[in-house]
């Protein structure tokens, strides 16, 4: 018995020395497990957190809370859920620090549901938010564009006193500028403001861009002076979103490129490498503005800082160019695109045959057509309008009706533009019998035209041609075209003509009546 004890009270040391050493052995398992997670190596710190469980060796909350906060980092929110999972089967519990890592795992995940889920669980795990859990919350829900359950989230917080922060106001005025309710997010930042919450430059760049979905140019440019007065540098990401702003706010024909184009300039001088957003939208602001020689420039420089421009950047490159009528330039960029590896498409041609048109080029116009055809692309009003407005003004009016048949052929609707010029070329080249058909012609396409301008532009447009008629000395056809196919309610003009041609051709004493009083009546109206 004394022998036992003996052997027994020799055991006691080299137990507690076995404790220690793998007391010492676990410590050492869990800061190689963090260093791990902070190093973002996930896949090797969830490897040997799953080695300490499979050895009976249970890490410390933070040790595994870190894990969490890994796999959220590397979006890995499935991973995550598994790491929460088997700490709260094997211990210790989840404390709020690991379901905030969790809850953030959900929101890089988009899984927005979840992490409110879990939010709703926290009663019952006796847990307590902390603003941590409430901007974690607030960006799931940006992610999911749920701005209502974000605004409650916000009101949540402010119940229990808890002061949001910029990573909160950041997510809630994206949402807002995700759902188009940029006056909501302007009014989230004075609120910010007023109650003198630390807001930083994502928050200001989340603001700019509820600024750009309303096109509120003012505010925005007028952030941009609060962010340099509270001492913070502008990024790209402002930049990107001012230009755009601007951009989106010019109407055609606008000054306010110059405004775009000095924040260019301004970003540039600060260092700051241009993104594709900042070139894209300057040079839709020079297409606006008719500044063809900048948009070109805008082209060079992009490609100078390594960008490469898509086919939207070039088609408003061209379509500077066009309202220019700068259509050499124009053809020089379509050459280009395939140097870019970019096929051009509707947009390009049409620009391309616009230019070509305002620069009175019929026959570049017409060979535009034919190679929009080559490339598989179905030319539509704009093409056809365009190049027969080309060639009509070069007397080409054989041409013009030529691809008047084919649009016709081709069931493409005839709008009141084409309408109004073929009329006016015949007029102006004096081809009166073809003006005469042309009408009757367009008039059987158009007879079922409902709106009533083009109703009206029909009477005007028979009135004038039954005018000429009359003058050429021709009163039957005259009277013939007045008194076709009905159009719009009579005008008093039309109804003067009608009487003057009846007159003509009857004759009769009482008609040439009609034709002195009633015609004259009529202008008069």
């Amino acid at each position: 018995m004394a022998a036992r004890a003996s052997k027994l009270a020799l055991r006691g040391p080299a137990v507690a020395a076995a404790a220690a050493k793998g007391s010492r052995q676990g410590a050492a398992d869990a800061d190689a497990i963090r260093s791990l997670a902070r190093q973002h190596l996930w896949q090797q710190a969830l490897t040997a957190l799953a080695s300490c469980w499979s050895q009976a060796v249970r890490p410390n909350l933070v040790t595994v809370t870190t894990c969490i906060t890994a796999c959220s980092r590397s979006s890995r929110w499935a991973h995550a859920l598994h790491v929460h999972a088997e700490l709260e089967r094997d211990g210790p519990k989840p404390d709020t620090v690991a379901c905030n890592a969790l809850i953030s795992a959900f929101e890089k995940g988009q899984q927005w549901e979840r992490a409110v889920a879990l939010f709703e669980e926290f009663p019952a795990r006796s847990l307590v938010p902390t603003i941590v859990t409430f901007s974690a919350l607030t960006s799931a829900c940006d992610r999911g564009s749920h701005l209502g359950h974000g605004l409650r989230l916000l009101s949540e917080a402010r119940r229990r006193d808890l002061k949001p922060d910029a990573v909160m106001l950041s997510s809630l005025i994206r949402a807002c500028a995700r759902g188009e309710q940029w006056e909501h997010g302007l009014h989230l930042m004075a609120d910010a403001r007023r109650r003198e919450v630390k807001v930083d430059t994502v928050t200001y760049n989340a603001t700019i861009s509820a600024c750009e979905t309303g096109s509120r140019w003012q505010e925005a440019l007028g952030l941009l002076d609060d962010m340099r007065s509270s001492a913070l540098r502008p990024t790209v990401v402002t930049y990107g979103s001012l230009i755009s702003t601007v951009e989106k706010g010019m109407p055609w024909q606008s000054s306010r490129w110059e405004d775009a184009w000095c924040l260019m300039a301004d970003m540039l001088e600060c260092k700051i490498q241009p993104s594709m957003i900042a070139f894209s939208a300057l040079v839709t602001a020079c297409d606006k503005g008719e500044q063809w020689a900048r948009a070109l420039s805008v082209l060079g420089g992009m490609e100078a800082h390594a960008l490469k421009p898509d086919l939207v950047f070039c088609n408003a490159a061209i379509s500077a160019c066009q309202k220019a009528g700068q259509w050499t330039c124009g053809l020089a960029l379509l050459d280009g695109l395939g140097g870019r590896t970019l096929q051009p498409d509707s947009i390009t041609f049409n620009a391309l045959i616009g230019a070509a048109e305002r620069g009175r080029e019929w026959q570049a116009a017409s060979a535009l057509l034919v190679e929009m055809r080559s490339q598989g692309l179905r030319p539509g009003v704009v093409s056809y309008n365009s190049t027969m407005q080309a060639l009509a003004r070069k007397g080409r009016m054989d041409l013009a009706l030529d691809l008047l048949d084919e649009m016709t052929s081709a069931a493409i609707h005839l709008d009141t533009q084409s309408y109004r010029l073929l009329i006016t070329e015949c007029e102006l080249s004096a081809a009166l019998s073809r003006e005469v058909d042309l009408f009757n012609t367009l008039e059987d396409i158009s007879h079922d035209m409902h709106a009533l301008g083009d109703r009206a532009l029909g009477a005007a447009s028979a009135n004038v041609v039954a005018m000429r008629l009359l003058s050429a000395g021709c009163a039957a056809e005259a009277a013939a075209l007045l008194a076709g196919p009905p159009r719009a309610r009579p005008s008093a003009l039309g109804s003067g003509l009608l009487a003057v041609g009846s007159a003509k051709v009857a004759g009769s004493a009482s008609a040439a009546r009609l034709r002195s009083e009633g015609f004259r009546a009529s202008l008069k109206k």
